[in-house]
């Protein structure tokens, strides 16, 4: 999934925010988005660089 972009909504939390993590490992970059910037925070810090 190199280079590949996914957009995953709700990615903040449960679900969405497993899907994300997935899509990072695999070298996707990766769009995520929540409705609180801490959720944001606290899924993007862990996957990005």
């Amino acid at each position: 999934m190199k280079d590949q972009v996914a957009i995953v909504t709700g990615s903040g939390k449960g679900i969405g925010e497993a899907i994300a993590r997935r899509f990072a490992a695999k070298c996707a970059i990766v769009v995520i988005n929540a409705r609180s910037g801490k959720d944001v925070v606290g899924v993007a810090g862990p996957c990005g660089p």
